[in-house]
């Protein structure tokens, strides 16, 4: 009775505590230098940096096709849209598949970029709060792609602006001239692993 009793009360002050899985594994979101004031079209780009402190304990999934397992929140909840929602919401099974890796979560980061103007983007200027959560993170006694742990990252502030018309100028010439270049030189942008 009495170590029924001690594991009760010990379970009882960890929940006290805080404590959960999620103190071992944390998620921080920056954008590409820290960049904070962005013109309306302009490439977002958001480095997911994952670590774990536990060794040996948890993986993180990285392949590209994995876009449901990391959602952004963004608020104010207008000012801003999903040009593909009416796609996604249509389609009756997921789109997924492509190539699959894995990595073991260690203290050395492992960063992911998530181009933020993929799953959506802002009509309107403003400050936006931008948080991201994620499920790519998983026990590593887990089967893959089950019993993700869910993590919340920090929320970043983001000033939306204008776009001046010489930024669009410049952006119009450079796409033409990505367009001009023979197809094998052309860059292609996805959600990828950065380390």
């Amino acid at each position: 009775m009495g170590r029924v009793f001690n594991v009760l009360f010990l379970l009882q002050v960890l929940a006290a505590a805080g404590y959960s899985e999620q103190a071992d594994v944390s998620l921080t979101i920056r954008t590409l230098n820290d960049q904070s004031v962005f013109q309306i079209g302009q490439a977002i780009e958001l480095e997911l940096s994952f670590t774990g402190t536990a060794p040996n304990s948890y993986r993180i999934q990285l392949s590209p096709a994995l876009s449901e397992v990391d959602r952004v929140a963004i608020e104010p909840r207008s000012g801003w849209d999903d040009p593909l929602s009416v796609f996604h919401n249509s389609c009756l099974t997921a789109w997924e598949g492509g190539l699959e890796s894995d990595k073991v979560l260690s203290f050395d980061p492992t960063v992911v970029v998530l181009v933020l103007n993929e799953r959506m983007r802002f009509k309107y200027p403003g400050v936006y709060r931008i948080s991201v959560e994620s499920d790519r993170v998983v026990r590593l006694s887990s089967e893959p792609g089950r019993n993700g742990v869910n993590l919340q990252s920090n929320v970043l502030s983001l000033s939306v602006i204008p776009a001046t018309e010489q930024w669009q100028q410049q952006t119009l010439e450079s796409a033409v001239a990505d367009l001009d270049r023979p197809e094998s030189t052309r860059v292609v942008s996805w959600d990828r692993q950065v380390a």
